[in-house]
């Protein structure tokens, strides 16, 4: 069913709460979107930016199809426009007409785990040449929605609208995120995405590419190594002055099997998830043979990071 965005996290935005769903924000047992992320990170009048997204729709692994639509920045930064209308977020079929076609000022940015998101070269023409808005910017705006439902090979507009209708009639899984892209004409350094370097299980060094191997009813604790050039210097423009700042870098972590005692942290802080591995009691086993932990890391300024880990469990 069509999952009604309730929770807005300040840049990006990633709508993914939902009424009926009151399991914890770690378990992974239905179709999540959990990130989203633009490379670059930053962009300026003329630019584009890769658009990805990490979705898992665990235990079920269905066929997935992958709907980008791009909204125009307000060069005012006013939030005007149909991606910031609620109605708009509520029924995402109101941003196509009656043949499946993106009505003005949004684009389809394609079908797929990834997209490219364009900006006007003349995205501020509007406004005086020395306008502060220039330099503090504005946001470009990504909606994806996944839908739980495979499309033809070669979809007609009218393939893809039909799908958004049957989503929003909660006819097959679906769920909507938003994401915004900063854009502005400062010469200051553009924000980078954050890099892992190391996703960590009680000190260990962990091997993406191959499963790693854990205990039953055992207490795990996860950590995160990323380089020192993660933690960005940057100055904020404001309309009132610059101020010097460091990025702070915050991780959360999710699973399909055990439990997380905490989920998110702050890399500068102390604490550290632990993950308890299944027990045969309150720890129910794992619903699938191959479990995986996802870590995503975000930066102050709204860039992204991920990383995937499976495990087998041994008795």
């Amino acid at each position: 069913m069509l999952r009604i965005p309730l929770l807005v996290v300040l840049p990006p935005l990633l709508l993914c709460a939902c009424v009926e769903d009151l399991s914890p924000s770690w378990k992974l047992d239905k179709l999540r979107v959990l990130a989203m992320s633009a490379t670059p990170a930053t962009l300026q009048p003329g630019q584009s930016a890769t658009v990805s997204a990490l979705v898992v729709d665990e235990p079920q692994n269905r066929p997935l199809t992958y709907v980008w639509l791009g909204c125009a920045a307000d060069p005012f930064n006013q939030n005007r426009g149909p991606c910031s209308n609620p109605e708009i977020l509520q029924n995402p079929s109101l941003l196509l007409n009656a043949q499946g076609a993106p009505l003005e000022n949004i684009q389809f940015l394609g079908l797929g785990p990834h997209a490219r998101y364009s900006v006007p070269p003349h995205l501020f023409s509007a406004l005086p040449e020395n306008h502060p808005q220039r330099k503090t910017g504005s946001f470009g705006i990504v909606l994806l929605m996944v839908v739980a439902e495979s499309l033809p090979p070669l979809p007609s507009p009218e393939d893809i609208a039909s799908l958004i209708q049957r989503a929003q009639n909660k006819y097959v899984d679906s769920q909507m995120a938003l994401f915004r892209i900063p854009i502005n004409e400062s010469e200051l350094p553009p924000n980078q995405n954050p890099l892992i370097s190391q996703l960590q299980v009680d000190g260990q060094i962990t091997d993406s590419t191959t499963p790693l191997s854990l205990e039953k009813n055992k207490k795990y604790e996860l950590d995160l190594v990323v380089p020192q050039q993660s933690f960005e210097e940057y100055v904020e423009i404001t309309p009132v002055g610059n101020s010097p700042k460091t990025e702070s870098l915050f991780a959360s972590v999710f699973t399909t099997c055990g439990t997380l005692e905490t989920s998110s942290f702050n890399l500068s802080a102390s604490s550290r998830p632990q993950l308890l591995s299944p027990n045969g009691k309150d720890i129910p086993p794992c619903p699938s043979p191959t479990p995986k932990l996802f870590v995503v890391l975000r930066d102050s300024r709204g860039g992204q990071a991920w990383k995937t880990l499976s495990f087998t469990l041994q008795e």
